[in-house]
């Protein structure tokens, strides 16, 4: 359950912008933006916590972003843990996402971002 957990908070922090460039502008994906941590189910039992629903992940339109997690710690306050780098991509009708070292899928359905490590661990965001 700490792995999921990490694994989680480290899909937490990505930042959204649009850029011009000489006139052109970039078309930004409908990922791109800041998420908030709404939900971790880890074998269809909601595991998130007060806490760790202050986990938020960033996504960039460079196909970067950052995750950033919170857990309680040993004496039960709650502490920002990490912050992971995340790298993602789009190579069908499913986004890619690696967050630190631990790669997942991920689908977005309106404002909810929901990620899957495909070993029955479900991390369910709201975009901002």
């Amino acid at each position: 359950m700490k792995k999921i957990l990490i694994l989680a908070l480290a899909i937490v922090t990505l930042g959204s912008c649009a850029s011009g460039n000489g006139g052109s502008e970039t078309v930004e994906d409908p990922i791109v933006g800041t998420y908030n941590l709404t939900s971790m189910i880890y074998n269809n039992i909601e595991v998130s916590t007060t806490c760790t629903k202050r986990s938020i992940i960033t996504i960039k339109n460079d196909k970067t972003g950052i995750a950033s997690s919170y857990d309680a710690n040993d004496s039960g306050d709650c502490v920002r843990e990490n912050d992971e780098p995340i790298v993602w991509s789009l190579p069908g009708d499913t986004y890619l996402m690696s967050i630190g070292t631990t790669k997942m899928e991920a689908t977005l359905s309106g404002s909810k971002l929901t990620l899957t490590d495909g070993g029955g661990a479900f991390i369910i965001f709201q975009k901002n």
